[in-house]
């Protein structure tokens, strides 16, 4: 049973679109069965269009929230759907693991993006590239560098490095240059 994704639904969330119009960044993993419910494909889809980066996996354990690194909350009892109880854990080893837990999945899971049908949204498969790879792609072979890129894209350096690292790891290639060729075999170009 995926984790209860309904306790405040897209529509009812204005905490949360509110964040994200003062520049609060949102990542989220969403169990595959997720998709299925009423109307959870248009609130995605809703979320997404905010600026929510929400990606796909085929089973969440357990739904958590985890805030600027410094905090989480996730249920007690994990198996009760609708169980009130939740711990908080503070900066501890219990809450790097939870975060190098939630990157490594981050790191695995398919990225969604709208599909062609409204209310409706697609995972990206592993030969395509979400639009945040080929924003970083377009502007690097371009000639720009890695600090106009972050600039422009208003993201950290280190975000853009790993981009490009995450571009080239996908083309099997270890150079920018073997990059650029790739993209334009592969027709990312």
């Amino acid at each position: 049973m995926p984790p209860n994704l309904r306790v405040v639904p897209h529509r009812e969330n204005t905490a949360e679109r509110a964040s994200m119009t003062r520049g609060v960044r949102y990542r989220a993993l969403l169990d595959r069965r997720a998709l299925t419910g009423p109307e959870m494909q248009a609130d995605i889809r809703a979320s997404m269009s905010l600026g929510q980066e929400i990606r796909i996996v085929d089973a969440v354990p357990v739904k958590m929230m985890i805030v600027d690194g410094e905090i989480a909350m996730l249920p007690l009892h994990h198996d009760a759907d609708g169980s009130p109880a939740s711990i908080l854990v503070h900066r501890s080893g219990l809450l790097a693991v939870l975060v190098a837990s939630f990157e490594a999945a981050w790191e695995r899971a398919y990225p969604l993006r709208p599909a062609p049908a409204p209310d409706e949204v697609t995972e990206l498969t592993s030969g395509e590239l979400a639009d945040e790879h080929m924003r970083v792609l377009a502007l690097l072979l371009s000639g720009q560098t890695d600090q106009a890129i972050a600039t422009q894209l208003d993201i950290s350096l280190r975000t853009v490095h790993r981009r490009i690292r995450q571009l080239m790891d996908a083309a099997g290639v270890d150079s920018r240059v073997q990059l650029g060729w790739a993209a334009a075999r592969n027709g990312w170009a």
